[in-house]
């Protein structure tokens, strides 16, 4: 949730600490049941990302949207960890969603530009996702929610 000038991708490119930085990529889609955004399907526009060595990054996809609620723009994404690994699949693979997803907050907040933030359950904790090459990721099932200062 942001209600300043600056797009959740502006701040996130500015304001984290370490320095998640723009990239490219495939994109995500997701349908948007919330209430007054409708419930179409929408794709990720922009990708940061935060290397951790040569095969190893984390990214965030940001899907807008289009809607305020309670007075702020909402911004959705997905976090994840890929390895890239020519032996196994020709490509990346996903390798977890929590890590990539605490990296981001705590980058966030050490950049001081997150207001509040707090966690819920959104799955079954060990619910299991796909990783992009036949295999298997699971997650603890918890999302965050941010809020950004304005």
């Amino acid at each position: 949730m942001s209600n300043g000038a600056e797009t959740p991708f502006q701040d996130a490119v500015t304001e984290t600490s370490p320095r998640w930085k723009p990239a490219l990529g495939g994109w995500l889609v997701a349908r948007v049941p919330t209430r007054g955004c409708g419930a179409n399907w929408q794709g990720s526009e922009q990708q940061i990302e935060l290397r951790i060595n040569a095969v190893t990054r984390r990214h965030f996809k940001f899907i807008p949207p289009g809607c305020h609620w309670k007075g702020q723009w909402l911004t959705l994404g997905e976090a994840h960890t890929d390895v890239y690994d020519v032996g196994r699949c020709g490509g990346d693979r996903m390798t977890d969603l929590d890590a990539a997803r605490d990296a981001l907050l705590t980058s966030l907040v050490a950049g001081a530009v997150v207001s509040h933030f707090e966690y819920r359950r959104w799955s079954a904790p060990g619910s299991a996702f796909p990783d992009g090459c036949g295999g298997q990721t699971t997650s603890d099932g918890r999302v965050a929610y941010v809020w950004l200062q304005g």
